[in-house]
C-alpha cells in the first residue's frame, strides 16, 4: 500500500515539480503509506472503525495538501510542507471521533457506582464494546483496591481469543508493571497453551 501511494504521489507531484518531485512524492508515500497500514497495531492487535476514520483523515489530508501544493504553484520544498501539513490536519480530524468517544466513556463511567463498574468489568454483555482499561482507571481513580481485580485480569490472559489477551496483557502493563516485568515475554498471539502457561505464574 505504501507503494502504491508513493507512485501515486510521485506521479502527481512530479507533473509540477519535475523528476525530484517524483522520487520525493515516492519517498513521501512509501513513508506515510506503512504508518496508514500499521497505525491500529501501533495500539493492538485488531482495528476498529475509529482506526479506518484515523488512517482516512490522514489520506484525505495528504491528497488534499498535494492538491494545495499544486495549485499554489510555489516549488517543491512548499509543496512537500503543504502535503504534510494537510497529511497532520487530516490526522487530527480523523482521530477526533476516537478521543470523543473516550470522552464520553470516561463521562459515563464516572457516573456509576463502584459495584457497578466492577460488574460491568465482568460482565460484557452490558457494554461488549467498553475498554476494560477505563473501568479499572475509573477504580483507581477513586481510590480503590485494583489488585483485588488481578483474578479478573488473569483470566484475560488465559482467555481463548487473542483480543482478550491483548486486553489482559494491556492492564497488566498499565496497572501492574511489577508483574508484567516477571513475564516480559509473553505474547498474547502465541496461543492459549503458552499463554495460560505464563499468565498462571503471575495468579494470586
Amino acid at each position: 500500500m505504501g507503494l502504491v501511494i508513493g507512485l501515486g504521489l510521485g506521479i502527481v507531484i512530479g507533473r509540477d515539480y519535475g523528476t525530484t518531485g517524483s522520487i520525493v512524492g515516492a519517498l513521501l508515500g512509501a513513508t506515510v503509506g506503512p504508518v496508514i497500514v500499521r497505525l491500529p497495531r501501533l495500539r493492538r492487535e485488531f482495528v476498529t472503525i475509529f482506526d479506518w476514520l484515523e488512517a482516512l483523515g490522514l489520506m484525505f489530508g495528504l491528497a488534499m495538501g498535494v492538491a494545495v501544493a499544486r495549485a499554489s504553484r510555489s516549488g517543491w520544498l512548499a509543496g512537500i510542507g503543504f502535503a504534510l501539513l494537510g497529511a497532520c490536519i487530516g490526522w487530527v480530524v480523523g482521530w477526533l471521533p476516537a478521543v470523543l468517544r473516550e470522552w464520553y466513556r470516561r463521562r459515563g463511567l464516572s457516573k456509576a457506582t463502584t459495584d457497578a463498574l466492577r460488574t460491568r468489568l465482568r460482565d460484557r454483555e452490558i457494554d461488549m464494546w467498553l475498554p476494560y482499561n477505563l473501568v479499572i482507571h475509573e477504580l483507581q481513580r477513586r481510590g480503590e483496591d485494583i489488585r483485588s481485580e488481578l483474578p479478573f485480569v488473569v483470566r484475560l490472559l488465559s482467555d481463548d481469543g487473542s483480543e482478550e489477551r491483548h486486553h489482559g496483557w494491556q492492564i497488566l502493563q498499565v496497572f501492574f508493571p511489577d508483574l508484567a516485568q516477571e513475564i516480559a515475554d509473553y505474547d498474547p498471539s502465541l496461543g492459549k497453551a503458552t499463554c495460560q502457561a505464563k499468565a498462571a505464574s503471575i495468579a494470586p
